[in-house]
């Protein structure tokens, strides 16, 4: 599964998200990953390259969902919405905190997704056509996601 990491400036968050996926997943292998930056100054911009070679398209939060959604809308049912704000420096202790238990939900999702296979509990907010759907529910491919990680979690 290829994933590809969206924040503003690809400086803090996606960085941090590809790497925590990586030693998350460094003996798996099965993965890909990639960040970028939606900002014109970003150290790596997002390109339409990047949003066609991803499966999974995990953006930071709503602004990076409406950028994708305006500028590729055929790729928008890959997005997923992990909710982590701009509010981090490069390296923070909390950024790694924070984005953590988002990126071990987003692997459970992915395998989830490449199992085939119903999960029986994510902790998760699900946006959509047919509504909304809590923690907890069972949710077989939602369209776009919205991880949300739970106190204690």
């Amino acid at each position: 599964m290829k994933l590809l990491f969206v924040c503003t400036r690809n400086v803090a968050r996606s960085p941090m998200a590809e790497s925590l996926l990586g030693e998350m997943l460094r003996e798996q292998g099965r993965h890909e990953a990639r960040s970028v930056g939606t900002a014109s100054d970003a150290s790596r911009r997002l390109t339409t390259r990047d949003v066609a070679w991803a499966d999974v398209v995990a953006v930071m939060d709503d602004a990076h969902r409406a950028l994708i959604e305006a500028s590729w809308p055929t790729h928008v049912h890959k997005v997923q919405v992990l909710g982590v704000l701009d509010e981090y420096d490069p390296d923070e202790p909390e950024l790694r905190g924070v984005l953590a238990p988002k990126i071990r939900e987003l692997i459970e999702r992915v395998e989830v997704a490449e199992s085939g296979a119903a999960p029986t509990h994510l902790a998760i907010d699900v946006e959509g056509d047919e509504g909304s759907v809590r923690a907890n529910d069972t949710v077989a491919r939602p369209a776009v996601t919205r991880l949300v990680a739970s106190p204690g979690t």
